[in-house]
């Protein structure tokens, strides 16, 4: 485990702080031979991210804590912000077996607190994921294809929903087709801001109500009470009457 952890992540380092004492602590460090130019590069130690996807109880990733907290000591960070810095910004862990993940997360969380003895009040865990089954039946995503349209739904993305079905026993083998998650989320909230509504009057409220989504553009009437939603404002519904403002005919 040292051999691996000195010659990637204190490799990492060295390249890119050249004058390091780093290389005191790593007896297991081979030199290359050669200059090396093409190497990631990193201005600040929060920057590094070391994920184990078969991490077990946490060998490799305790380990590599011991050569972080050298490196933000080198960079002159605070000892007490350290033990947090590394677990919120570092290490990441994937398992599948819930009792192996379970010791790698104490095992982090013990090395936190042995550097920092109120480390337990921070309310810090470790950034250990243990993988469970994600399963779809038919009328579930049947159901939410119609919610936010089928186009959405290409072949990738079906065949990714499915890898999941049985991710505790593929675990880190699994290779999802589609891994823009962050471009995926962002088209699924634009179609919900984006799906019609449907207003029904409720005399109590003197005013229209959603039945289901957010105000789309333009905005729709209520035909029972001639009252209309201008808009999402916040986390509010903002209502008005109908004469208040020159609204689009539009057909629900």
């Amino acid at each position: 485990m040292r051999y691996l952890v000195e010659n990637s992540l204190g490799r990492l380092w060295l390249l890119n702080r050249p004058g390091s004492k780093l290389i005191e602590q790593m007896d297991y460090y081979i030199k290359p031979e050669q200059a090396e130019l093409d190497f990631l590069r990193i201005s600040k130690p929060e920057e590094i991210k070391i994920c184990d996807p078969a991490c077990g109880s946490g060998h490799m990733l305790t380990y590599a804590f011991d050569l972080l907290y050298a490196i933000y000591e080198e960079e002159g960070v605070d000892p007490a912000e350290i033990p947090e810095k590394i677990l919120t910004n570092n290490l990441y862990g994937i398992e599948i077996d819930e009792r192996a993940g379970e010791l790698a997360a104490f095992a982090l969380t013990m090395k936190a607190r042995a550097k920092q003895r109120r480390f337990f009040n921070k309310g810090v865990k470790p950034n250990i994921c243990v993988l469970e089954n994600v399963h779809f039946d038919g009328n579930e995503l049947k159901d939410y294809m119609d919610f936010v349209g089928r186009d959405l739904f290409t072949a990738p993305l079906k065949t990714t929903l499915r890898q999941f079905e049985e991710a505790d026993n593929f675990g880190s083998l699994i290779r999802p087709d589609v891994t823009d998650v962050d471009g995926m989320l962002r088209i699924l909230e634009s179609k919900k801001r984006l799906r019609p509504v449907v207003y029904q009057h409720d005399p109590s409220e003197g005013a229209a109500s959603p039945a289901a989504g957010r105000v789309p553009e333009p905005q729709i009437p209520c035909s029972d009470c001639q009252s209309a939603v201008y808009g999402w404002q916040g986390d509010e519904w903002a209502f008005g009457r109908l004469g208040e403002r020159q609204l689009p005919k539009q057909q629900v």
